[in-house]
């Protein structure tokens, strides 16, 4: 019932629904011992959110979904303590704890970013999926878009991992992985699945639409994306030491005044 609730308020919106994820297990973690939370969360919104990355073309998997709910649980407190101190080293200017949001968001998903500098993936037509299969080596993984139907029959469009199979030319890969092909009215429908094989592993079914194929391509290392974040994280260091010792100096000069 909860996870419904929250899906209808986030309309299928991944972000939202990790938000609203974040402050269940926030709001649950300043009560419950973290185990306790991770279990009552997960249990009931983790399939929710696998569920909606495939729809929002990330795949997304179920550790990550547990580790997501725990870490936020266990910083409950932290946060608690943070929001009604305002404090690094010293006390925050606005925009300081703006920028010190950004570099734990940095450090934690570094990938964020850099996917908008140097996509991961490169977006073909299903047209040319004989041709790719030909060209990608055995056991590339591939992405595709399907559009299809979810068990009660509502369309549903979400994003399936493939890997390829073996074979000498792009026909034969096409084979081996369990697919079988339809080109009707300039759309690819998938005719036919083999048994045990790997598209049936990643919940591809008959009839379903092949909307879009996502390559691997070379991209730049998300760690890249540490150096800007550690800088600035150094110089909110320096400038809040630097008003640290301001403080100090002009509490001892206090002191020996009033001495």
């Amino acid at each position: 019932m909860l996870a419904d609730l929250v899906e209808i308020i986030t309309m299928g919106n991944l972000l939202l629904m990790l938000f609203f994820t974040a402050i269940l297990s926030l709001i649950l973690g300043m009560g419950l011992p973290t185990t306790a939370n991770d279990i009552v969360v997960s249990s009931l919104l983790a399939p929710v959110i696998v569920t909606l990355g495939q729809q929002s073309g990330l795949i997304v998997p179920l550790i990550a979904v547990h580790l997501f709910v725990f870490i936020v649980a266990t910083i409950a407190m932290l946060l608690f303590a943070a929001a009604i101190q305002g404090w690094f080293l010293v006390k925050n200017h606005w925009w300081e704890t703006i920028a010190l949001l950004l570099i734990t968001f940095t450090l934690f998903r570094p990938g964020y970013w850099m996917d908008k500098v140097s996509p991961p993936f490169e977006q073909r037509t299903p047209m040319e999926l004989v041709e790719l299969f030909d060209s990608l080596e055995p056991g590339t993984s591939i992405r595709l878009r399907i559009l299809g139907e979810d068990d009660v029959g509502r369309e549903r469009s979400f994003v399936a991992p493939l890997i390829i199979g073996e074979g000498e030319t792009g026909q034969e890969r096409l084979e081996s992985t369990g697919l079988e092909l339809l080109t009707q009215d300039d759309q690819v429908i998938i005719d036919g699945i083999g048994f045990d094989s790997a598209a049936e592993k990643s919940g591809l079914d008959v009839d379903q639409i092949i909307q879009e194929v996502s390559i691997p391509r070379s991209s730049l290392p998300k760690q890249l994306m540490f150096i800007p974040a550690l800088p600035l994280m150094g110089l909110i260091w320096k400038l809040q030491t630097g008003r640290r010792e301001t403080k100090n100096k002009l509490a001892d000069q206090g002191e020996v005044g009033n001495v």
